[in-house]
Formats: C-alpha cells, structure tokens, sequence
C-alpha cells in the first residue's frame, strides 16, 4: 500500500511539474489549443515571450509593438472572429497596415490590413472581412 501512495505521489509531482512548465514556457496549452487560418502552426511553436507589431501606413509609417499577453489574445480572438470575404467583393487593394506575430527570430503570422478586409500573407490570400472589434483594436494603437 505504501508503494502505491509512493507511485501516486511521484505521478502528480510529474503532472503538476509539466503543467507549471508547459503554462510558463507557452503562450498555447496543447489541451485547449485549435490550429486555424491565424495559429496554423503546433502549439509548442508559440513560446514565450510572443510579440505583435502593428505597422500603420501612413504618410509616415508607424510601429507599435505588443509584449502584453492579454493583449496578444485579444488581437488573435479579434482575428479569428472576422468571417472569410469573397476576393471578389474585397475594395481597396492598397494596404493601410499590418501586423506580424512572432517569438524571438521566428516570424509566426504576416497580414495586411486593407481599409474593408485583411489577408494572411504567405498562405492561400484569403480574404477576412474586417470587423468592428478589429477595428478597434487597430484605431487604439
């Protein structure tokens, strides 16, 4: 019987450990995270610290970094909420911004915001209806 509480008491430290490791080294838990047109890489590939850089082109180009990680997920849940756009009904092809997320030297996601939809760049070019909530989020930086 010792044993047995022995083998349960190693088991969770194990468990308790991975878990302490896995929430302090990534962004993404492999439980809860879903691969998609925004995150399309593993889990494991979005290690901390993540960065967002919004690009305003302007008459003078503007850069407005994110380190904040509530932030970070309030940008990617704005994302992954705008619907697909016909290509055909997108207007403007003259980008007015863009963003990049990336961890360390490694670039994870590239898109260019038009003044009606955005595009993923690098992948098939969808186009994303821009939504008010992105809106937001782009008009507050």
């Amino acid at each position: 019987m010792r044993r047995i509480i022995n083998y349960f008491i190693i088991g969770m430290i194990l468990v308790i450990t991975t878990v302490i490791y896995i929430n302090h080294t990534y962004f993404f838990n492999p439980l809860s995270f879903s691969q998609d047109k925004i995150t399309p890489h593993e889990w494991s590939d979005y290690q901390r610290p993540l960065t967002i850089k919004l690009y305003r082109f302007g008459e003078e180009r503007e850069i407005f970094t994110i380190k904040k990680e509530v932030k970070i997920r309030e940008i990617l849940k704005a994302l992954k909420k705008s619907p697909v756009m016909n290509q055909e009904n997108s207007g403007s092809r003259t980008p007015v911004g863009g963003l990049t997320l990336s961890t360390g030297d490694t670039k994870l996601l590239d898109i260019l915001f038009y003044k009606d939809h955005w595009e993923i760049l690098k992948r098939d070019s969808t186009a994303f209806q821009m939504t008010n909530s992105m809106e937001q989020i782009l008009q507050s930086y």
